[in-house]
């Protein structure tokens, strides 16, 4: 089995989820965002939904998370810990992607853009 990859976009909306073989999305899903959900909840749903989907959790090699709802950012953390066995590396503004930040307050920038900048870099290179 190919090393895999889970990625977690927690939004205000929606948690969108991926699951990543070498470059390649595999899998895919998006849940609602609820902050008054426990990580308990949220651990047995990414385990449950991954089932469905036949990849087991114990084939998760590595979890890395962009939030921009900092309510969830002890709580998803958590259910991956617990549920999924593995600690998430979490994308900030201290996140080394290869790109200067030069934004007058770095903190300001969203993880979510700074994963989004990241990408296009890789995609489409830059100076």
């Amino acid at each position: 089995m190919r090393p895999i990859l889970l990625v977690i976009d927690i939004g205000n909306t929606n948690i969108v989820c991926g699951i990543y073989k070498d470059d390649e999305l595999i899998k895919d899903w998006r849940i609602a965002t609820k902050e008054n959900k426990t990580s308990d909840e949220y651990g047995m749903e990414f385990r449950q939904i991954m089932e469905i989907h036949g990849i087991s959790y114990h084939d998760i090699e590595d979890i890395i998370i962009s939030s921009v709802v900092p309510n969830l950012m002890h709580t998803i953390p958590a259910a991956c810990s617990r549920y999924l066995g593995i600690k998430p590396y979490i994308i900030n503004h201290l996140t080394d992607t290869g790109i200067i930040n030069g934004y007058g307050n770095p903190k300001e920038v969203g993880s979510d853009r700074i994963v989004n900048a990241a990408a296009g870099f890789k995609k489409y290179g830059g100076p």
